[in-house]
Parts: C-alpha cells; sequence; structure tokens
C-alpha cells in the first residue's frame, strides 16, 4: 500500500470521525420546547425517595413535586438548566445531581472515558502497524523444514496410535515430505 492511499484513508476516517462528532453535538444541543426542557432537567435529577430512579422516571410524590418547581423555575425563563439543578439539590441533604460538574474531582468522569478512547485507538494504531511490518517476513527454508519435521512427527504418531502399519517399513508416506527435506539423514525414514 502506497503512503498516498495510506494518507487518503487516514483522511476518510478523520472526516468521518469529525461528522459524527457534529452530528452528535448537534443532536445534544438545548431542547427546543419548554416541555423537552423540562424532561431533560428532571432526568439530571435524582428522586429524593427513590433508588436508582431520575425525577423524570419517578411516580413518586416527591418526585412529582420537583417536577412541578422545576416546569415554575423554566416556565419563568430566567434561569439556565445547571442554575435549576443547583438550586433544586440545594434544597436537600443529599445530592441529587445525576450528572458530575464539569469542574474539580467530577472532571474526571468527563475526561477519563475521552482519553481512554485516545489511548485505545492510538495502541490499535501501533499493534496493527506492528502485525503489518511482520506479515511483511519471508517463509525462510529452516520454517519449511521445521514444519515439515512437525507434520511428519504428527503423522508417525497418529498412525501408530491407530495401531496401523504404514508399510513395511514402518514409515509414512507423506506427499511432497521425504526424509531428506525434513533434516533426517539419508537412508533413515520418519518410522525409526
Amino acid at each position: 500500500m502506497s503512503n498516498r492511499s495510506r494518507r487518503l484513508g487516514w483522511l476518510v476516517i478523520a472526516v468521518a470521525a469529525a461528522a459524527l462528532l457534529a452530528v452528535g453535538v448537534a443532536r445534544s444541543g438545548a431542547p427546543r420546547t419548554a416541555d423537552e426542557r423540562q424532561l431533560a432537567i428532571a432526568r439530571r435529577i435524582a428522586c429524593p425517595v427513590c433508588d436508582g430512579e431520575s425525577v423524570a422516571e419517578s411516580g413518586a410524590i416527591s418526585a412529582q413535586q420537583i417536577r412541578e418547581r422545576i416546569a415554575s423555575l423554566v416556565g419563568e425563563g430566567q434561569l439556565d438548566d445547571d442554575t435549576i439543578v443547583a438550586s433544586i439539590d440545594a434544597g436537600y441533604v443529599e445530592e441529587l445531581s445525576l450528572t458530575p460538574s464539569r469542574s474539580g474531582l467530577d472532571l474526571l468522569a468527563w475526561v477519563l472515558p475521552a482519553v481512554a478512547g485516545v489511548l485505545t485507538v492510538g495502541g490499535l494504531i501501533v499493534a496493527f502497524g506492528r502485525w503489518r511490518a511482520s506479515a511483511a517476513m519471508a517463509v525462510t527454508d529452516a520454517d519449511r523444514v521445521l514444519v515439515a519435521r512437525a507434520i511428519a512427527d504428527d503423522l508417525t504418531l497418529q498412525v501408530r496410535a491407530s495401531g496401523g502399519a504404514a508399510g513395511s517399513s514402518g514409515a509414512v508416506d507423506t506427499p511432497g515430505i521425504n526424509a531428506a527435506s525434513a533434516g533426517d539423514p539419508p537412508g533413515e525414514g520418519v518410522g525409526r
């Protein structure tokens, strides 16, 4: 593969990745309607009395009250989503926010997956490059002799295990493999 076609391949991959990222960012934009915004905020807040449910999923009375408060705050139109989540969270002893903040130690929850993804892709690129380089190695005569000897030994073991005789001398007839090509001295067969 020429350098030009490799570069073209990498360019295609980069353009595809950029397009996928652009689509993802566009879809994760702010909700368009007040109802969508209320639902998005409710998904970010944990139900204070339920285990493992967001306010959006829960049917508990306290979750309904929080949804009503969210609707009221969204209806006023004066606060952004993060401020609404923070104001509701401040009214409870336990933390209700289901999404980590984008600062401090919680920042790791956002950064580590991206770093892991980049390291994984980089590791795969290095591994594929090494595999390609090792695939270019040629088979030597010594390799052929080792394979022929292993095949002959395996066939001998199979014949002995089956209890069958492989001719009067006990040698196994392997097409294309003879004792001399397998590295044995002339006159000595495989079935010694």
